[in-house]
């Protein structure tokens, strides 16, 4: 009689190709939100194992793929790219357990490092966004010594990302510059050096997210953003 597989034998089974999220992955998402309990969720864990983290899976393994033979340098495990769904709870106020979100990161390579390219799913839609978020102190130093002493590069980026209707997510900015840096510069870069983190995003809706043709969009976000990854050369 055949062996039965085991759970390591079916998570070394080659993925699907994704073919987009099903309905029922917006829909976990938003009754998730109102059932925040441990019965709740193991009870519809199924649901969210085969219509959020499996097409998920699938997602990075298809995106890492596209990426290399588009020369991208993002790249991705299927296994361990998504964020786990539980939320840390020890130092927050907020101790409902779980997300009522997904999201998965694909990392480039050490030419651009830190860039990432991150997909991110909600009961509403998503978005994708590419950039270097939440930089550590000498890498922060370090992009914005780069805006400084090569404005050139700086505005180069900008227009290219302009061209696709892209600009850096002004949600993760100072309000005034940092300290440190000269007085004298052009009110473009000096604008830019209030930014903590270095990143773009786009908008998904649900009809791009439930649609094989996803891994496509990604793509052509992540060339359209790569620019931003040289800002770190």
């Amino acid at each position: 009689m055949a062996k039965k597989p085991s759970a390591k034998d079916l998570g070394d089974l080659p993925l699907p190709p994704f073919d987009g999220f099903p309905a029922d992955a917006f829909a976990f998402f938003a009754e998730l939100a109102q059932h925040q309990t441990k019965d709740w969720f193991e009870a519809n864990r199924s649901r969210y194992e085969m219509g959020v983290r499996g097409p998920f899976s699938s997602l990075v393994a298809d995106l890492s793929a596209a990426a290399a033979e588009a020369g991208l340098p993002f790249r991705g495990d299927p296994k361990s790219a998504m964020f786990r769904i539980h939320r840390d709870v020890r130092f927050s106020k907020d101790k409902r357990p779980y997300k009522t979100n997904a999201g998965a990161v694909l990392r480039a390579d050490a030419s651009a490092e830190g860039g990432i390219l991150y997909i991110h799913l909600s009961a509403d839609d998503g978005f994708v966004a590419c950039g270097f978020y939440d930089p550590d102190k000498d890498r922060l130093a370090r992009l914005r010594q780069g805006m400084v002493e090569n404005p050139g590069r700086w505005r180069a980026v900008t227009t290219s990302l302009g061209r696709h209707g892209l600009a850096f997510d002004r949600s993760h900015a100072l309000t005034r510059p940092p300290r440190g840096y000269p007085t004298h510069i052009a009110p473009d870069i000096e604008d830019a050096l209030k930014f903590k983190s270095l990143v773009v995003r786009r908008a998904l809706d649900r009809e791009t997210l439930q649609s094989p043709g996803l891994t496509a969009a990604l793509i052509g976000f992540a060339k359209a953003a790569q620019p931003v990854l040289t800002l770190l050369g």
